[in-house]
C-alpha cells in the first residue's frame, strides 16, 4: 500500500495524468507484494525479481508493465547502487518501492517486525540484545538513502522516530534480561 501511495503522490507532483498515476500506483503495489519472495536468499532483491518475473509471465501482463515491476524489485536493496530503470514511470515505481520498504525501518520495525522475526525464528533474546546496537547503526544509515521527494522529506524523521523507540526497547531489554546477560558473559 505504501509503495502505491508514494508512486501516486510522486506522479501527482510530476503533474501526470490521473490514469498514469493510478497505473504507477498499481504497479508499485504489485511490486510491493512480490518484492521479498526470496527474502532469505543471498542477493534477495535479484532472486526475488527473478521469481516475480516467472510469476508475472504466467499471468501474461504487458511486457512493459512486467519489466517495470521486475526492475523495481531488483532495485529495492539498501546500500546497493540501483540500476537505471528504462521508463520514467518505471523509475518512479522503483523509487517508491524502495522508499516504502525502508519506511518499515521506522516505528514498525520496533513495534512489530522485530518481534515477529524473533517469534518465528524461535531465537533466544540474549543474542538479539547483543546485536541490537549494531542493528540500530544500520537502521540509522537508511536515513540518507530515500529516493523519492516524499521519502526524502519524511523518511529520515520516520527512521529517527523508530530509533527513539528502539533505544527505549534496548534499555528495557538490558534491564529486564540483566541476569541472563550476566550469565552469558560468565560463559
Amino acid at each position: 500500500m505504501e509503495a502505491g501511495t508514494l508512486a501516486y503522490i510522486e506522479g501527482e507532483k510530476l503533474s501526470m495524468e490521473e490514469s498514469l498515476r493510478r497505473e504507477a500506483c498499481l504497479l508499485a503495489q504489485i511490486a510491493g507484494l512480490l518484492h521479498d519472495l526470496r527474502r532469505h536468499e543471498k542477493d534477495h532483491a535479484k532472486a526475488s525479481a527473478s521469481a516475480a518475473l516467472a510469476m508475472l509471465q504466467e499471468i501474461a501482463i504487458f511486457p512493459e508493465k512486467e519489466e517495470c515491476i521486475v526492475q523495481a524489485i531488483a532495485n529495492h536493496e539498501a546500500f546497493v547502487e540501483p540500476k537505471k530503470v528504462s521508463s520514467p514511470i518505471g523509475q518512479m515505481v522503483s523509487d517508491a518501492l524502495y522508499d516504502a520498504d525502508k519506511f518499515r525501518w521506522g516505528p514498525d520495525n520496533f513495534t512489530h517486525t522485530l518481534w515477529q522475526m524473533l517469534r518465528s525464528s524461535r531465537a533466544s533474546i540474549v543474542p538479539l540484545i547483543h546485536r541490537f546496537p549494531k542493528g540500530m547503526e544500520g537502521i540509522s544509515r537508511i536515513k540518507e538513502t530515500f529516493r523519492t521527494e516524499t521519502g526524502k522529506r519524511y523518511g529520515p524523521e520516520f527512521i529517527e522516530i523508530g530509533l527513539m523507540i528502539g533505544k527505549k526497547i534496548y534499555q528495557f531489554l538490558e534491564e529486564r534480561f540483566a541476569e541472563e546477560l550476566q550469565q552469558e558473559e560468565k560463559r
